[in-house]
């Protein structure tokens, strides 16, 4: 036992959470960030293996994590972009795309979907249901379109 009453099995089972966790997260946000702490997760849990203490256990997670983040980040990011790799619904993804209204945007407020997904829009001008528009910025996780013109494509 430690200072907060948990067992050693407790902690194991903490540490193999809390990596399942991370790892989910990055899975969902595809960032490079959560991924680190979940390395660091495994590596505290086979700390707690070795009867390490808690102390240590909680240094070593955050220290790590955070030295991982900050060497491997970049270069990970750098890696998968030469490699073609973008993160889903970013605005190198999705501005330029073309997409269809489907709640009408009445006063600059209304659906669209692009590239499969539904986002929510605004515009500088009404636009019904079914009208085919253009993604002109990102934000967040609000597309701003206009309608579609054919030399939009050129």
């Amino acid at each position: 036992m430690n200072g907060l009453g948990l067992t050693p099995t407790m902690l194991l089972w903490i540490w193999a959470g809390l990596a399942a966790l991370f790892l989910v997260i990055e899975l969902f946000t595809t960032q490079l960030v959560a991924i680190w702490f979940a390395v660091s997760s495994v590596v505290s849990l086979g700390l707690q293996v070795c009867h390490v203490s808690l102390t240590v256990q909680l240094i070593q997670f955050l220290v790590t994590g955070i030295i991982l983040g900050i060497i491997f980040h970049p270069l990970a990011k750098h890696l998968l972009q030469r490699r073609g790799y973008q993160p889903l619904n970013t605005a190198e993804t999705v501005i330029g795309k073309h997409g269809r209204v489907t709640t009408a945007i009445k006063d600059g407020a209304g659906r669209v979907m692009v590239a499969g997904d539904d986002w929510k829009a605004t515009a500088d001008q009404d636009l019904p249901v079914g009208c085919q528009v253009t993604v002109t910025a990102l934000n967040g996780v609000t597309v701003t379109v206009k309608k579609f013109k054919q030399e939009d494509d050129k």
